[in-house]
């Protein structure tokens, strides 16, 4: 057995990247690297007793090359006995679809190609060929990005389905290996090309690191990444645990108890926020943890987190959630928790309003005692004084009105803050409006110009019951 194929057996067993019975897809491109896998992998398969695909991915991007690369990693496969699959992939097409770069569309595009074929070969794992000199340059780059502690620890051997057998092993061992066994391989015209900030990491900065300030830079990296992923499995295990303490999930909703929230250590609650962002499918930036972090302790107010994501304080909670889906809108802050409603109300007679799982029931009545005007559940206005049709609607930005007992006209939003109905319920609080004008806030208070008089010879009841 060949040195390296020893190394990465090791791993195999150290890490438990694999288990008897397994099926495994390696992805190759036919490059050095992937080609070395797939011989080591290939020769340990009976060993570890399991099975393997190999597969291509043709990102459409370099067309002079992909047919050699192809057919090479065909053929390859075939000397081998391992099977094979490909696939064409659109990357400029999605790239220019969702306005996103080439990398990433490309990347997306070809885990979602190798998650097809784990579903029909029912790979349990998916095996690519990052190395340790992957991992020195990885690390530089997420400190160029400014990652936290979790992201310098870099990639992980394991992680979820994806291993990374030569994680531990450095460009030149592969380089021999390939000579040692004779195996042919292709090189990838790209990685010559600055244009992308890894290959300036690579071919220009490490490289004068390594030349001027530590020769052994590659070796330190990889393992400050080991000491720092040691570190981040003990932050996992105890970010899991103020998880289940301090944040609730309702349906597409976060609520962080912000009481069990401040008493987390800081590290923590960057995790935790981390967390949620994943949670809700997006992808955490600093900046916006840390805004978030500040919000805990601020005063009531939301924020704009990207794509329709928001997060607002909220009787001793923090709400994070899409009020609205995704959308890149920055709407009036007030206008956003729940969506609009507006209902025509021709006469007396049940309507029923959908939006808020109830029906509203509209009729005439002799004017009301003072028992009956204090009773929760129904509204009382001056029937005189109301022209039909009515509207009924929840509320918009610069609606005003004047309360009954209240000193003069008054945003109704501003009404809403000081009787401290969370932002949550706002929108679902209907508005009765005759010509236009605000006459009441249905089970809250009305406008002063429709109250109940001692002159008021009939009254307009409104009551919202239940369906």
């Amino acid at each position: 057995m060949h040195p390296l194929e020893k190394k990465v057996l090791n791993n195999c067993f150290a890490h438990h990247l694999l288990q008897p019975g397994d099926s495994l897809l390696i992805g190759v491109s036919g490059g050095p690297d992937s080609m070395a896998l797939l011989y080591i992998m290939a020769a340990l398969a009976p060993r570890l007793g399991i099975t393997i695909t190999a597969a291509y991915a043709n990102h459409g991007l370099r067309p002079a090359e992909t047919p050699a690369e192809e057919l090479l990693t065909r053929e390859q496969a075939a000397k081998l006995s391992v099977n094979y699959r490909t696939a064409r992939l659109p990357v400029r097409e999605r790239a220019a679809e969702q306005k996103i770069s080439i990398e990433h569309a490309a990347r997306d595009l070809r885990y979602a190609f190798f998650k097809e074929i784990m579903t029909e070969i029912k790979a349990v794992r998916l095996a690519v060929a990052h190395h340790a000199d992957d991992q020195a340059e990885e690390v530089i780059i997420r400190l160029l990005r400014g990652s936290g502690r979790q992201g310098l620890a870099g990639m992980r051997m394991r992680r979820d389905e994806v291993i990374r057998p030569l994680l531990t092993v450095a460009r030149q061992e592969i380089i021999i290996y390939l000579q040692d066994r004779h195996i042919e391989s292709l090189a990838d015209s790209s990685n010559s090309s600055r244009q992308y900030l890894r290959n300036r990491v690579r071919l220009d900065l490490i490289p004068r690191l390594i030349r001027e300030f530590n020769p052994a830079l590659k070796e330190v990296l990889c393992r400050t990444a080991a000491i720092l992923q040691a570190e981040d499995e003990l932050l996992a295990e105890m970010t899991v645990k103020a998880w289940r303490q301090t944040i609730q999930v309702e349906g597409h909703r976060l609520l962080i108890n912000l009481e069990a929230f401040a008493g987390q250590p800081l590290a923590i609650k960057r995790r935790l926020l981390e967390k949620a962002f994943w949670h809700l499918k997006r992808r955490p930036g600093q900046r916006q943890i840390e805004s978030i972090i500040h919000l805990t302790a601020a005063h009531p107010h939301i924020i704009h987190l990207g794509r329709g994501l928001r997060a607002w304080r909220e009787n001793g909670r923090l709400i994070m959630a899409c009020p609205q889906g995704e959308t890149n809108s920055r709407q009036n802050l007030v206008d956003l928790d729940g969506p609009g409603f507006e209902y025509t109300i021709s006469g007396p007679g049940i309507y029923q309003l959908p939006a808020l799982n109830c029906q509203l029931v509209v009729e005439v009545t002799a004017p009301p005692s003072i028992a009956a005007l204090r009773q929760e559940g129904s509204c009382f206005l001056d029937y005189a004084l109301i022209n039909f049709p009515l509207s009924i609607r929840n509320y918009r930005p610069g609606d005003c009105f004047s309360p009954v007992n209240g000193p003069g006209s008054k945003k109704v939003g501003d009404f809403m803050t000081d009787r401290k109905i969370p932002r949550s319920r706002r929108r679902q609080i209907p508005l009765v409006l005759t010509n236009g004008k605000v006459a009441a806030l249905l089970n809250q208070v009305i406008d002063k110009d429709y109250r109940i008089t001692l002159g008021t010879r009939k009254s307009l009841k409104l009551s919202l019951e239940e369906e």
